[in-house]
């Protein structure tokens, strides 16, 4: 099989395309300039005809010799593809005499004048010119050329009906037979083309198939036929060809003592290579897992101090004011803030956890998750001007840790009431696959955004922009690595203005 890269394939394709565009262009100059001289003599020849009827016209016509005429007409049919001649009359447009019948009288009568024209099965060809006619036909006056006020000059066209089959005969057979030689000539040549670049491109083929040999570890000298080529280059190429060989020989040699060195190194230096690595890998592993127990710490005790000592005292006061009250709605506020206050507690417990496997993940409704971070964060008071606008099914189910789903909530929910200044909208809206079984989770706000130079480091831990004391730059790793933990994935998506995070979990 020839492949199209091929040298013998591109020369062979260049020479053929060469000789086929030269056919094309010779052809076309010959129908060009073929159909040129024939027009130009089929209008010549109907001009002269029409110059001898002409003069026959002005004599026979005012003696009113309409049949001689006529039969002068038919005397010229299939003469220079002539079928019928027709006299006109140009100022009242009437046919006066026709050698032959005519079945569109119309088209002979508006066709245009002094030009060859196409008309359906037709071609028409007309001219005009003036004969001087006596009134009361005085033929004196004609033989002698006298004037007088008895004689008036009128004006008369001559039609020349032509046969379109005998045009396109005579037209295109000859340019039928030239383009049968061409494409014969054409076909002569490339069959010598293809044949003179087989035997420039055979020995290139042998040269190929003995570098081949040669990257297969088979050095030889090349066939001695090609030291003999008829072609000069291929014998200069032949004879570098063999000096390659033997230098190539000479070299081998040298090389495989080297190798042979080489490789005795190269196996005490992979020995020692390989223990460097297991040495490596260990130590990695250790410094990974110890730097992840000291971030795991130190953001437990964090959050034990920031959350815990504020929680027992929320909570003592509650104890207090409910021993006290007696208004059932503010007992139900009460009893409402110690449940906010024990699932805080339970999230901080779970902090230590991040590093363990979990066992006791359950069926979880999204919609109840995402309304009660919603009625969690609302205690706050930097909430009153925030919005929320939720599209969530209440029939979609995922596998998790519900206080854990609620800490990622609320986590986000925060973040944007910190953004959006305690004023804007917030939208989460959830797209169910259950093709993929997946759940792909919109949090959207109206604040300024997240920077794209940032947005590589906001899962990280202790990243924040915010001013010291505003933050600790925890809240969207604690969010990251419950994510992680529950197997799915979340990112920051594009979005003007405000910050959209995409979170896809598995559901039930």
């Amino acid at each position: 099989m020839v492949k199209t890269n091929s040298l013998y394939f591109r020369f062979t394709g260049l020479t053929f395309l060469a000789i086929f565009f030269t056919a094309i262009l010779i052809i076309f100059s010959y129908i060009y300039i073929n159909k040129r001289n024939f027009w130009e003599n089929q209008t010549s020849i109907l001009q002269e005809i029409a110059n001898s009827l002409k003069e026959s016209i002005k004599y026979y016509l005012p003696l009113d010799k309409k049949n001689e005429i006529k039969n002068l007409f038919k005397s010229y049919i299939d003469i220079a593809n002539i079928e019928n001649i027709v006299l006109i009359k140009c100022n009242n447009k009437k046919i006066l005499i026709s050698a032959q019948k005519i079945n569109n009288p119309e088209d002979i009568l508006f066709c245009k004048k002094n030009k060859i024209i196409k008309h359906e099965d037709h071609f028409h060809y007309k001219i005009s010119f003036k004969i001087k006619i006596p009134q009361k036909n005085l033929l004196e006056d004609i033989i002698f050329k006298r004037s007088g006020s008895n004689i008036k000059e009128e004006k008369y066209c001559l039609c020349f009906i032509l046969s379109s089959q005998k045009i396109f005969s005579q037209l295109w057979k000859p340019i039928i037979t030239s383009i049968i030689i061409a494409i014969i000539i054409t076909c002569i040549l490339t069959i010598i083309s293809i044949f003179t670049v087989n035997k420039i491109s055979a020995p290139l083929k042998k040269v190929t198939e003995q570098i081949n040999a040669i990257s297969r570890g088979n050095i030889e000298e090349i066939e001695p036929e090609l030291l003999e080529s008829e072609i000069e280059e291929i014998k200069e190429l032949a004879n570098a060809f063999n000096k390659m060989v033997e230098a190539l020989k000479n070299k081998e040699i040298e090389v495989r003592k080297e190798i042979e060195g080489y490789i005795n190194e190269l196996e005490k230096k992979n020995n020692e290579l390989k223990k460097a690595l297991k040495s490596l890998k260990e130590s990695q592993e250790q410094l990974i897992q110890t730097e992840k127990l000291a971030g795991l710490g130190f953001i437990s005790a964090g959050i034990a101090h920031e959350i815990n000592n504020p929680l027992q005292v929320i909570n003592g006061y509650c104890e207090i004011l409910l021993a006290k009250e007696t208004d059932q709605n503010k007992i139900k506020n009460l009893k409402r803030i110690q449940e906010s206050v024990n699932r805080i507690k339970k999230i901080t417990e779970s902090l230590g956890e991040y590093t363990r496997k979990e066992n006791n993940f359950k069926k979880v409704n999204l919609r109840e998750v995402v309304d009660k971070a919603i009625e969690t964060v609302k205690f706050s008071e930097k909430i009153k001007n925030i919005a929320f606008d939720i599209n969530v099914d209440p029939n979609i189910k995922i596998i998790g840790k519900p206080t854990e789903l609620q800490q990622v909530f609320i986590n986000l929910f925060l973040n944007s009431v910190q953004a959006m200044e305690g004023e804007g909208k917030i939208c989460v809206e959830a797209k169910n696959s259950k093709k993929e079984k997946l759940v792909y989770i919109y949090i959207k706000d109206t604040g300024p955004g997240i920077p794209s130079e940032h947005r590589k480091y906001i899962f990280d831990p202790f990243f924040t922009t915010k001013s010291p004391g505003e933050g600790t730059g925890l809240g969207l790793n604690i969010v990251y690595r419950i994510i992680m933990k529950h197997k799915g994935f979340i990112r920051v998506l594009d979005n003007d203005p405000g910050a959209t995070f995409e979170i896809i979990l598995k559901t039930v």
